[in-house]
């Protein structure tokens, strides 16, 4: 299950990759992933582009690796989503069990969303495996499974580095987060 999911996930997500021609923001994303970040920064303050830059920097190490086609600039979105599929799968074998995990794993190889964001050059497929990595770490640090709580942190951290780098809706994630923790902590301290 482990391997067939991350298979059937990009084979869906591979399947018309470049069937669709780029549109405005993918090839916004290009002339930006082109920049240097001073250039781009400077670039989108006089455009008025208000996209952060993670995503679109990842982008370009990625387009300087495989080449700047349409088909290209997409891949690095059909990599993101397989991983996501992958790593939700194992969040949820590990938070319940190997059951739950192959359906979770199962709903988001099918799911149209996630294939649809992860055939597009935008940070939106970036976004989700940030917040499905950051979901993961938040459970080991509250199932009092491990005990290196630093890593897991920081792990967090980069999540959010990275989802809020790709789209700026990662933060109604991290407040979501935030008052889960407090309740969390909240409910904690009540049982004691």
């Amino acid at each position: 299950m482990a391997i067939l999911l991350p298979i059937s996930a990009f084979v869906l997500r591979i399947i018309r990759l470049d069937y669709r021609p780029l549109w405005w923001d993918e090839g916004r994303n290009i002339f930006f992933a082109n920049l240097d970040w001073q250039t781009a920064a400077h670039v989108a303050v006089k455009s008025g582009d208000v996209n952060p830059p993670v995503y679109r920097m990842l982008l370009g190490v990625w387009m300087w690796l495989v080449g700047p086609s349409p088909f290209a600039v997409r891949l690095m979105s059909v990599f993101v989503g397989v991983v996501t599929v992958a790593l939700l799968y194992r969040f949820a074998a590990n938070a319940y069990n190997w059951h739950v995990g192959a359906i979770a794993g199962v709903l988001s190889v099918f799911a149209p969303p996630l294939i649809y964001y992860s055939q597009e050059g935008k940070g939106y497929a970036l976004m989700v495996l940030a917040a499905v990595w950051s979901s993961w770490a938040w459970h080991k640090i509250h199932s009092n499974v491990l005990d290196d709580r630093k890593s897991l942190w920081g792990a967090i951290g980069i999540a959010t580095f990275m989802g809020a780098g790709a789209h700026y809706f990662y933060f109604l994630f991290v407040i979501a987060q935030s008052l889960w923790t407090v309740v969390w902590c909240w409910s904690s301290k009540s049982l004691s």
